[in-house]
């Protein structure tokens, strides 16, 4: 059997997650906001906020967008299910666009031609840790893009690492990817708005308000 993906974990990383357990601090210590604070200053955005997975820093970001049922949202047709999941989660409609042969990354003039106005986002994952050609994404007036990075810790698209170009983005560090913590997952942007807004829904027990 050929294995997908295996971790590497070494004395350090077991003798850390050992502090941890016995800190008594099992879900927001002080470790977290350090860990949000130093991932996206690596990744050279202002703002992160950690989640539970991937797919969690995706679906509330959707949340803060307020996507209302119907309304589209356009990503690849080759990328991994739990990014349709967060998509469906909110009875939105997915829109799949096509991929580039040779990068295996969404294609623009696919992607292009699946806009609409019912069209909210579109997703522009980086796959295998090709960074996609984000130049005419950004272009698009009045869409956010959002980046999937969950397979493209640290690498670069014009001199910036892929994370900090869109609207916003999200990581997976899910035990098969770069970085893993088990589970686990990051939304970054640059806007305290939409930090704020996805950090009141993670802290499902802090919230500022019900609306």
């Amino acid at each position: 059997m050929i294995s997908h993906s295996y971790p590497t974990i070494s004395q350090n990383d077991l003798e850390a997650v050992s502090r941890v357990l016995s800190s008594s601090q099992l879900s927001k210590g002080e470790l977290v906001p350090k860990f949000e604070k130093e991932f996206s200053n690596f990744i050279g955005t202002k703002f992160g906020v950690a989640t539970n997975t991937g797919t969690s820093a995706l679906h509330l970001y959707l949340l803060t967008l307020e996507v209302k049922p119907g309304e589209e949202i356009i990503l690849p047709s080759y990328v991994c299910t739990s990014v349709l999941n967060a998509i469906t989660y909110l009875r939105a409609k997915p829109v799949l666009a096509d991929i580039n042969p040779v990068d295996f990354n969404i294609s623009f003039a696919s992607a292009s031609k699946k806009i609409t106005n019912f069209t909210r986002a579109i997703i522009v994952p980086h796959m295998f840790g090709l960074p996609a050609d984000l130049g005419k994404f950004l272009k698009l007036k009045d869409i956010p893009i959002i980046e999937d990075c969950a397979m493209a810790v640290g690498a670069t698209y014009q001199g910036k690492k892929v994370g900090s170009l869109g609207d916003a983005a999200f990581f997976s560090f899910y035990a098969t990817k770069m970085l893993t913590t088990g589970y686990g997952g990051m939304f970054l942007t640059n806007s305290k708005i939409l930090a704020d807004a996805v950090s009141d829904l993670r802290n499902f027990d802090e919230r500022i308000d019900y609306k």
